[in-house]
C-alpha cells in the first residue's frame, strides 16, 4: 500500500515541476510577444518606405497614388477617381 505522505510528496513535487515549466513557458511567451511587436513595427516601417517609393515612381510617369486604410476606403477612392474622370467601368486584377 502507498503511504499517503509519500503520495502527497510526489504530487507536490509534480506540481512544483509543472509550475517551473509554466514559468518558463510564460517567459517564452513574453519574449515572443516582444519579438512579434518588433517584427510588426519593422513591417510597418518597410510598408511606409515601399509606399513612398511607389508614389514617387508613379508620379514620375504622370500618375497619382492613393493610399487607403482598408477595403472600404479603397473602394471610396476608386469610385471617386472614376466619377471625377467620367468612368463607367472599373477593371482590376490581382497577382497570386
Amino acid at each position: 500500500m502507498v503511504d499517503a505522505s509519500a503520495f502527497l510528496q510526489r504530487v507536490r513535487g509534480a506540481l512544483g515541476t509543472a509550475q517551473r515549466r509554466g514559468d518558463a513557458a510564460t517567459r517564452r511567451m513574453d519574449e515572443l510577444r516582444v519579438e512579434v511587436e518588433a517584427m510588426r513595427q519593422r513591417a510597418a516601417a518597410q510598408g511606409q518606405d515601399l509606399w513612398q517609393r511607389f508614389a514617387m515612381e508613379i508620379e514620375a510617369v504622370g500618375g497619382q497614388g492613393h493610399r487607403a486604410a482598408d477595403a472600404a476606403g479603397a473602394a471610396a477612392i476608386i469610385a471617386g477617381v472614376a466619377e471625377r474622370r467620367g468612368g463607367k467601368k472599373i477593371v482590376f486584377g490581382s497577382l497570386p
